[in-house]
């Protein structure tokens, strides 16, 4: 009887374990991502040569507002389209007072680029791009450069 328990609880432990796991969403790519707390975006502003080579501040493809929400996914896509690196890693933060988000794609030296269509290579680069979208999900400005190590 106490053996026939004991495997009860197992089996419904592991099916709880399961049903928690579906709940969780599954992010194909990039291989890593992170979702960080708030930033400045005036900071950022003030930091920046605005006519700078590695600073983009027109011509973008994000330049009418989102139909949806402005989630983490949403975002997501919509800084993915501006981005023409091909990433390792990216991570997402908010700047509520400004109502900014953003989005830095980056390079990892050393890892495998697993390419699409394009042969496994071993990375040797290390570089990012960093898009700002406001709430509307309308891209104002990105920057590209080196990942500090």
């Amino acid at each position: 009887m106490k053996r026939a328990f004991s495997r009860l609880l197992c089996l419904v432990m592991l099916l709880a374990f399961a049903g928690c796991r579906l709940q969780v969403p599954e992010f194909s790519e990039p291989r890593r991502s992170r979702l960080y707390g708030d930033f400045s975006f005036a900071e950022v502003q003030e930091s920046l040569d605005l006519s700078a080579a590695n600073v983009k501040t027109k011509d973008f493809v994000n330049v009418e507002e989102a139909e949806s929400d402005m989630g983490f996914l949403a975002v997501f896509d919509r800084a993915k389209a501006e981005v023409d690196l091909d990433y390792d890693e990216y991570t997402v933060s908010y700047d509520p007072d400004e109502d900014v988000w953003m989005v830095q794609f980056r390079q990892i030296p050393g890892l495998t680029s697993w390419g699409g269509s394009k042969p496994y290579t071993k990375r040797t680069g290390n570089a990012s791009q960093t898009v700002y979208l406001n709430g509307k999900g309308v891209t104002l400005l990105i920057v590209s450069g080196q990942n500090k190590a």
